[in-house]
């Protein structure tokens, strides 16, 4: 089309759809969810002539397939299931993680399988394609989603009074969260993985210290009666100010242990053991 001196407009688009009729091109186009399409384009779709095709999220087994084909030996059990967990079975997320961890040198081959040797790591066009999601909120509805990339998942109720309806309605219309029914609880998440990822790296250390410590006085302040509370109050107030009550980091530090989080105990029990050196956190 720029070949020929056209801009991208009606005319342009009517020799785009002439081109097929005559037999002269076969057309492939490719949209994203979501995306506003020109009516141009959209009356290109409509076409009897066109078939279309609607590609939902891959399964377990989809991505396994496709990284098999794509790099020409199977990827074993741990990456694939980080993989899968990171990208959500979006087809064009997967393929920008798999590319950023080659790139970074962290996914190898080793006796003929693919394996992760570090974490997975975001391209510049991944950050782009979320940060073009979420980039046009702002105010209330932006906070809310930088609320919900430290503190997912979140009761509804808890992230309204934060937030306030509006701000929720706006970003649950921008399909950027999951609200789903956990028992009486209505729990919020984020619509993708990679969504709290791109929002937690655009954190200022300010807004990310308030935030975090905002959180934690809230449950706190609702009497920390979940079981996991502890933990989240803890690992929120260390991240933000590198200190915590030393029999608070204890009691995380067990949840941790019992969740099997390993990491996450031994860093608690060190800082409370620092902090007032007792026999359960140097056991911890």
């Amino acid at each position: 089309v720029e070949g020929l001196g056209l801009r991208a407009d009606v005319q342009a688009f009517d020799l785009v759809g002439q081109l097929p009729d005559a037999g002269v091109i076969l057309l492939i186009g490719t949209v994203r969810t979501g995306m506003a399409l020109p009516d141009a384009v959209s009356a290109l779709g409509r076409r009897d002539n066109v078939l279309r095709f609607d590609l939902s999220h891959l399964s377990h087994d989809d991505v396994s397939t496709l990284l098999h084909l794509a790099l020409e030996a199977p990827v074993d059990a741990v990456a694939l299931a980080q993989i899968c967990d990171a990208s959500d079975g979006n087809a064009l997320f997967v393929r920008e993680l798999v590319l950023g961890a080659r790139r970074a040198g962290n996914l190898v081959e080793r006796r003929g399988a693919w394996s992760l040797a570090g974490p997975l790591a975001t391209t510049a066009r991944l950050n782009e394609l979320v940060e073009v999601r979420i980039g046009s909120l702002g105010g209330s509805a932006r906070m809310a989603l930088d609320y919900l990339a430290l503190w997912e998942p979140l009761g509804l109720r808890a992230l309204e009074s934060f937030a306030g309806v509006d701000a929720l309605e706006a970003v649950d219309q921008a399909d950027l969260v999951d609200v789903r029914q956990e028992g009486r609880r209505e729990q919020v998440s984020l619509g993708h993985p990679l969504f709290g990822e791109v929002l937690r790296g655009h954190l200022s250390p300010l807004r990310r210290r308030r935030l975090l410590l905002d959180g934690a006085d809230r449950i706190e302040q609702h009497g920390a009666r979940r079981r996991e509370d502890p933990l989240r109050i803890a690992t929120a107030r260390l991240d933000a100010t590198g200190s915590a009550d030393p029999g608070l980091l204890v009691a995380a530090a067990r949840l941790a242990r019992y969740g099997t989080d390993f990491p996450t105990m031994e860093r608690l029990a060190r800082t409370a053991f620092t902090a007032k050196a007792t026999a359960e956190a140097a056991l911890l």
